[in-house]
């Protein structure tokens, strides 16, 4: 089944369905924001659980760990010894991680804006119902007003309860070409003291 979707702005759409597919099979499929740098997928409490794709293209420069061991910084981090093959993010310099309490301030504005439009909705929907409507259809409004209300708190509580920060890989990314210089320095040194050596 194909739908065509169109949402007002400000407005969100859910889609439940166990898998979703984008375009045609004779054409390519874009997912295109709406504006330049706008929007984002998922978010520090709601993520994917992996992503397939057959190029990645990074727009913003790796971050540059100046003033930084590079090589230090690797070598602090540990395994987790309650996941073997994962590093401890207990061991990863905060720099690598993303600003928690920084992203749960801006969770916590996104979801009351959100809830505040779903009012909105909710009360334009009750108030210009046809009058045949409300009497063969009743509704309680408050009822619904309560329900958006359970939702905001469950989901704030959802994200003042997350202590996972996600990983920067755009400062990971800068902390390997530091690294990689580092040992491409030390190598350079070397091989002029074996030439110093030789004479």
């Amino acid at each position: 089944m194909t739908w065509g979707l169109v949402s007002p702005a400000g407005k969100s759409i859910t889609i439940n369905a166990p898998r979703v597919y984008f375009g045609v099979a004779a054409a390519p499929s874009n997912l295109t924001p709406c504006a330049y740098n706008e929007g984002q997928i998922g978010v520090t409490d709601m993520y994917w659980n992996k992503m397939y794709s057959y190029y990645y293209y990074y727009k913003s420069a790796p971050a540059a760990w100046q003033g930084h061991d590079d090589i230090e910084v690797i070598r602090a981090m540990e395994e987790d010894p309650q996941n073997p093959g994962h590093i401890d993010k207990k061991t990863i310099h905060p720099l690598l991680l993303e600003n928690l309490n920084k992203v749960k301030q801006e969770r916590r504005a996104e979801i009351l804006k959100l809830a505040q439009i779903k009012r909105e909705e909710i009360l334009n929907w009750v108030d210009n119902r046809p009058i045949h409507i409300q009497i063969l259809n009743p509704v309680n409004k408050d009822d619904l007003l309560a329900e958006i209300e359970e939702q905001q708190v469950r989901e704030i509580a959802n994200i003042d309860a997350t202590e996972d920060p996600a990983i920067d890989i755009n400062s990971m990314i800068g902390l390997s070409l530091g690294a990689i210089k580092q040992l491409a320095d030390k190598l350079d040194t070397m091989e002029d003291r074996i030439k110093v050596l030789k004479k």
